[in-house]
């Protein structure tokens, strides 16, 4: 009986022994991913300070281009740009059927254009 006692007592030494490295090697763990996780977050936080410098360094920019665009807008002439625009679709529609009727007559466009 005496032995099984000593046998027991070894073992449960053992398993003390166990788990005071696992506990160890938890807490090393845990530190080492606390440091991780403290300089993620000291490299989001300086990323971040530099988008906001560009952003506030760009937006003066922005802000002047979108002013110009809508002035630029609103000095437009509509009907004179309608005018243009339609002037180049008749030109166009004009092309297209005189080539039509070149080939519709049985010429080659491609030729007639040549000579």
């Amino acid at each position: 009986m005496e032995t099984y006692l000593k046998e027991q007592v070894k073992l449960l030494r053992v398993i003390c022994g166990l788990l005071v490295a696992i506990v160890l090697v938890l807490g090393i763990t845990s530190v080492l991913a606390l440091t991780k996780i403290e300089r993620i977050t000291k490299v989001t936080e300086n990323l971040n300070a530099k988008v906001d410098r560009a952003y506030e360094a760009a937006a003066p920019v922005g802000i002047a281009a979108v002013k110009k665009g809508a002035d630029a807008i609103s000095n437009m002439d509509a009907k004179e740009l309608g005018d243009k625009a339609t002037g180049g679709v008749k030109e166009i529609g004009g092309a297209a059927k005189e080539k039509a009727m070149q080939w519709l007559k049985g010429t080659n466009p491609k030729k007639a254009d040549k000579e």
